[in-house]
């Protein structure tokens, strides 16, 4: 029997301290199935990213992830950005408060997530680019779940600052907490090179899988592999009719909903007058003009 390494990286911050308090449960599954874990614990923001660039630059190609849907973000920007990405093996083991992207594959818990890894078996899985047009110093960013504007992002980066305390309700009270006096955004969008057009929006998101946050099934449209990302936004929407979309995110059916525009492409420029927060896998930064595009099979995910 060959035995295998992997590099893991871990955010031992997840979840209160959660990936600390289950790791030796962790360790000892996988040394029962032969592997040896390496284990590399983050200490700052975006340490995760320069790891597995490192990892990879040593000749490592079998890495994980572990912690949630920030800490997958930051280890797949570092697999993106190594040049190496279609070599490399990549596996997820959730650990964190949000850990949207694994339930497009019925993944639920860190058990069934170490068994698909301990099959080894991969699934090249799409990925979004997003290049920050009128600042070429700014490297791009990579996400493998969602990227929002408007609400989203402003409630993602409220969440962050006031209810930590609530785990995986925070972003509902940050959510609850924007929707009364939140005001409409102004943008330009240009999908696949076609023509611009303005829109007003309260939110909007572009999803490479179906679920965000807490069990928010946002876009059911979406598949993980199908060479293409889906643009979601909304239009001249009152405070209560948003509110009862929230309310039908855990059973998708707000795209019913004749406001709700659910559009695929594979090149997508937005706009703004100025610069707006902008989420990207529960990661919140701001700007004014990007390009998205999605990158077809660009990852090899062990699910």
């Amino acid at each position: 029997m060959i035995s295998r390494t992997i590099h893991v990286i871990i955010n031992p911050a997840a979840a209160g301290g959660r990936p600390l308090h289950i790791w030796e449960q962790v360790l000892k599954f996988f040394r029962h199935q032969g592997i040896t874990l390496c284990p590399h614990f983050t200490r700052a923001r975006r340490e995760a990213s320069s790891i597995a660039r490192g990892l990879i630059g040593s000749g490592e190609r079998e890495l994980a992830a572990v912690g949630g849907d920030g800490t997958a973000f930051e280890v797949i920007n570092g697999v993106l950005s190594s040049g190496e990405s279609q070599n490399t093996r990549l596996g997820i083991i959730p650990l964190g408060t949000g850990n949207s992207f694994l339930r497009d594959f019925d993944i639920h818990g860190w058990h069934s997530a170490a068994v698909r890894i301990v099959e080894g078996k991969t699934r090249p899985v799409d990925a979004g680019r997003v290049t920050w047009m009128g600042d070429a110093n700014l490297p791009p960013a990579y996400f493998h779940n969602m990227l929002g504007l408007g609400l989203m992002a402003e409630a993602c980066r409220l969440r962050h600052v006031r209810y930590p305390f609530l785990g995986r309700y925070a972003y509902h009270a940050a959510f609850f907490n924007l929707l009364i006096a939140f005001q409409d955004h102004a943008a330009t969008l240009c999908i696949d090179e076609g023509k611009e057009f303005p829109v007003r929006i309260p939110l909007l998101a572009v999803c490479n899988s179906q679920y965000t946050g807490h069990g928010m099934r946002l876009s059911p449209v979406s598949r993980v592999d199908d060479g293409r990302l889906d643009l979601l936004y909304t239009e001249d929407l009152s405070s209560l009719e948003m509110l009862k979309l929230f309310l039908q995110l855990p059973r998708g059916t707000h795209l019913r909903h004749p406001r709700v525009r659910a559009v695929p492409f594979t090149v997508c420029e937005i706009e703004m007058p100025e610069p707006r927060y902008m989420m990207m896998d529960g990661e919140v930064v701001d700007s004014r003009r990007m390009r998205v595009e999605v990158l077809p099979g660009a990852l090899n995910v062990m699910v």
